[in-house]
């Protein structure tokens, strides 16, 4: 008959920690029977499917996973540490822009773009109405738009300075 054994003894046999175990479950790495128990030879053939690096734990029989973990996690905490000390870096030199900032800018950007083109037609209209040759009606346009674009151009560049 198979050997069928608990959290607890499947944690001993494996030499890691029954919390371990645990996670292995509600990971659903491993998965136990309706009693509470589950065959040995199984339960390692589970976990050496379900995660190359909790293979390699249990194959070397050197670093229990929780070690593992605790060493990942632990680059992951310092990786962002660095980040954040970088960020808080480059605002002391004032190469970061506050948000609100950034958002406040674009705000005003789009709405002198929208008002710009708005009052093409306005200033067009009267011109093309009597107007009946579309070249000359499109030439007027193009040179309008190209107008508009660099009055925005200009003013964009003023709010840089």
């Amino acid at each position: 008959m198979a050997d069928r054994i608990n959290k607890a003894e499947l944690a001993r046999r494996l030499d890691v920690s029954p919390p371990y175990i645990s996670k292995l479950i509600r990971l659903k790495k491993l998965k136990f029977d309706d009693d509470g128990l589950i065959d040995y030879d199984e339960a390692v053939k589970q976990i050496k499917n379900s995660s190359e690096r909790i293979t390699n734990s249990i194959d070397t029989d050197g670093d229990e996973p929780q070690q593992e973990d605790y060493k990942y996690w632990k680059t992951e905490s310092e990786k962002w540490k660095s980040k954040k000390e970088e960020l808080d870096y480059q605002e002391k030199l004032k190469n970061l822009i506050p948000r609100e900032k950034v958002e406040q800018d674009a705000f005003l950007i789009a709405n002198l773009v929208k008002e710009q083109f708005l009052s093409m037609p306005e200033s067009l209209c009267n011109i093309f109405a009597a107007e009946s040759d579309p070249m000359v009606i499109r030439e007027m346009w193009i040179k309008e738009t190209k107008r508009v674009l660099t009055e925005l151009a200009d003013k964009l560049e003023d709010m840089n300075k």
